[in-house]
Formats: structure tokens, C-alpha cells, sequence
């Protein structure tokens, strides 16, 4: 019926601005936290570790 189509849509809808909220302040989070320590990770370091992916023996993620 068009209720339970709007509803759905709705209901999708606020699903999806949810997730983007939760990222936007884990972004936000990550970003306070590196103007704090300045600590990164290299590309170097990521590059290797998702080279490991799908490998017997994967790599753990690095962390600053």
C-alpha cells in the first residue's frame, strides 16, 4: 500500500542519515585525536598491511 511505501522509505531514510551521522562523528573523533598527538600511520604502513589481506597469515592493522 503507499502507507507502508512511505514508511519504508522513511524508515530507509533515517537508516541512512544514521550511519552518516555515526561517521561523520567517528571522522570528527579521529581528527580531534590527531590534533592532540599528531600521531598517523604512513601510507607505507597501510599499503603493507592490506597487502597481507586474504593471506594465510594476515597483518594486523597498524596503529600510531
Amino acid at each position: 500500500s503507499p502507507h507502508w511505501l512511505m514508511k519504508e522509505a522513511i524508515q530507509q531514510f533515517l537508516e541512512r542519515e544514521e550511519d552518516a551521522e555515526h561517521l561523520r562523528q567517528d571522522t570528527l573523533e579521529r581528527w580531534a585525536r590527531f590534533e592532540a598527538t599528531g600521531e598517523t600511520v604512513s601510507h607505507e604502513e597501510v599499503e603493507a598491511w592490506l597487502e597481507t589481506w586474504g593471506a594465510e597469515r594476515e597483518g594486523k592493522c597498524p596503529v600510531p
